[in-house]
């Protein structure tokens, strides 16, 4: 199946080389690999320069959601491939797995699907585990629907779901929004199992930060919900 490949990219000069050489050797390449560095200080940009046709730049860094908004909106524009695979720079996430996301998409016709990362209770740091769960359960409430790992970057975007959703947040909780609009479009959301990986690679992810933009959009979220009770 036709599909295209997004790498958001921020000070990964360490792991992208290792990523680029996972994706060449795939049995089922990507249409078009699109690279965004946000604003990388180290050699990432250069690495990608070198490797990659589809490499866009953001000279700030401006948060992952500004990096997802940029290649999302770069492919619904300049390919035609119906679907868009995102999938994280940190060699969390296996591209040998792209085929499972694939798959279910043709099978059910599912137009987001999330990695599940099975396992996570062994490998995963104690308080991402604790921000997963309650994320992924207040979200599950909100969308009315099951969402085991809400917080997996690994995720396939059908271009028809992503011409209708408009997303404000730049930052990590971009993907935690898209989740709401989706669901607010009345698009099932869909799950892949897919294995826990961590490594000694630095998380850009700022707990204390994010944890309190998560809250806001929540917060958003309950307004909305109540100003629409009204009217």
């Amino acid at each position: 199946m036709i599909y295209d490949l997004l790498i958001p990219a921020y000070n990964a000069e360490k792991t992208i080389p290792e990523l680029l050489r996972q994706i060449n050797e795939m049995g089922c390449p990507p249409l078009n690999l699109i690279v965004v560095d946000d604003g990388s200080s180290d050699h990432t940009f250069s690495i990608l320069q070198q490797n990659v046709e589809h490499c866009l730049r953001h000279e700030k860094n401006t948060g992952k959601g500004s990096a997802l908004q940029h290649g999302l909106n770069y492919a619904l524009t300049n390919s035609s491939a119906p679907v868009v695979i995102c999938i994280d720079s940190d060699l969390q996430h296996l591209p040998e797995q792209i085929p499972a996301f694939l798959e279910k998409y043709e099978k059910d016709g599912i137009e987001l699907i999330i990695g599940n990362r099975i396992g996570r209770k062994k490998v995963m740091p104690i308080e991402r585990r604790i921000s997963n769960f309650l994320t992924s359960k207040l979200l599950s409430f909100f969308t009315s629907q099951s969402l085991p790992d809400s917080q997996c970057g690994f995720r396939l975007v059908s271009k028809n779901l992503l011409s209708r959703v408009n997303i404000s947040n730049t930052g990590f909780q971009f993907e935690s929004q898209f989740i709401l609009e989706t669901a607010r479009l009345g698009f099932k959301i869909g799950f892949v199992n897919i294995p826990t990986i961590y490594n000694n690679h630095r998380s850009n992810i700022h707990h204390l930060r994010d944890t309190i933009g998560f809250i806001k959009l929540i917060l958003v979220e309950i307004r909305r919900r109540l100003w629409f009770s009204k009217t």
